[in-house]
């Protein structure tokens, strides 16, 4: 009926009890109108401390959740706030005796035997529905411990991955690196070579052109004296030392050179 009246009627906020006409669920109704009108807000309120009442009401986009046990100007303080945006929960449900303990005090499991119990479910059947929850505990368990590995293999295999792509990098710019300054190494070499030939025959000129013009002095000048011609002689034998000096540089330097260029 709730969902009929969204639909017809234009509604800004439902105030819903869990149980309603009919015994209809006011959970089940609120998800079927926060499905279809999400901007419908919702306000879940009930007199039963059910602690699972609150995981449901979350679970199905409910807004805000109170018990009727507050006053009525609590209950409207919480409509105000829900319909200004905030989302209003109790921190716990209302405590209640239970013989002599108190219901906060029961865990989980033993609410759903207590649960079993009210609704009149012989032990036998408690027992195996117990047994059936607890195998699908631990089926969920297994299934959590599946997903935990995995997502861990996934991880291990990203930083793998990550960590050979680093290294492969690292190698490459070291290659590289490493090729540069070769390249730059035979750069250097090739331009001293060529300066150092450039010098050879710039020198070999110049002993070229001082032996010629030794000859031409000596075939010039007649009656020299025996001091002068020994002097034309000890220069002609320095440029002749000179030039054989610098052919065995020569022959040194292409001697060192690389086997690739020769």
């Amino acid at each position: 009926m709730a969902e009929l009246y969204c639909m017809n009627s234009n509604i800004d906020l439902v105030l819903m009890d869990v149980c309603t006409a009919m015994n209809a669920s006011g959970l089940d109704a609120a998800e079927k109108i926060k499905r279809r009108f999400p901007h419908i807000k919702i306000v879940i309120i009930t007199s039963q401390p059910e602690c699972s009442f609150l995981d449901r009401a979350r679970n199905a986009g409910v807004e805000s959740f109170w018990y009727k046990t507050a006053s009525a100007e609590e209950i409207l303080t919480v409509m105000d706030k829900t319909m200004a945006g905030e989302r209003i929960y109790p921190d716990n449900t209302p405590s209640l005796k239970l013989g002599d303990a108190a219901s906060e005090k029961f865990t989980d499991r033993e609410l759903e035997v207590l649960r079993l119990v009210v609704a009149g479910e012989t032990d036998a059947a408690i027992a195996e529905k117990e047994a059936a929850a607890q195998a699908e505990c631990k089926d969920t368990e297994l299934e959590e411990k599946c997903r935990e590995l995995e997502a861990r293999c996934e991880a291990l295999t990203q930083e793998r991955d990550a960590f050979i792509a680093e290294k492969e990098t690292a190698a490459a710019i070291q290659a590289g690196a490493e090729l540069e300054a070769y390249r730059r190494a035979e750069r250097t070499e090739r331009v001293a070579r060529e300066r150092a030939e450039q010098i050879y025959h710039r020198v070999n000129g110049v002993l070229s052109d001082a032996t010629v013009k030794v000859d031409e002095a000596t075939s010039q000048i007649g009656g020299m004296s025996e001091e002068f011609l020994a002097r034309l002689d000890a220069l002609r034998a320095a440029v002749d030392g000179s030039r054989q000096a610098l052919n065995d540089a020569a022959q040194t330097m292409y001697a060192l050179r690389p086997e690739t260029e020769e």
